[in-house]
């Protein structure tokens, strides 16, 4: 069976398991980044989850930053063909949630929250 290959933002969970691995992180703090960096020497570090789905490899992302970017990163990700799950709150209004279940809908892949 294929390892799901995840991607975190903001939190640093390190998922390993027989069914999941951890490939990406980011953080806009470069010191937090450079830090885990040496610690964790196979996991790729950005600063910029645009640049993160642009270069990095994996199948889902773990979204937990600040309420105010939920719904342009978890869009972002869904466009791009990724699974997400969502830190809640989903959305900071009604017209950002639905923005979100719509790119889902759209993308075919899992979103939680």
């Amino acid at each position: 069976m294929k390892k799901i290959k995840v991607a975190h933002i903001g939190w640093l969970s390190n998922d390993q398991g027989p069914d999941c691995i951890t490939t990406a992180w980011c953080d806009i703090n470069k010191e937090k980044m450079a830090e885990n960096a040496k610690k964790h020497p196979d996991i790729q570090m950005y600063t910029d989850y645009r640049e993160m789905l642009a270069k990095a490899d994996f199948d889902a992302v773990v979204i937990a930053t600040p309420n105010y970017v939920h719904a342009e990163q978890a869009i972002a990700f869904l466009k791009a063909g990724k699974h997400v799950f969502l830190e809640k709150p989903m959305g900071i209004t009604k017209e950002e949630s639905d923005a979100i279940l719509k790119a889902a809908e759209e993308s075919g892949k899992i979103m939680a929250i």
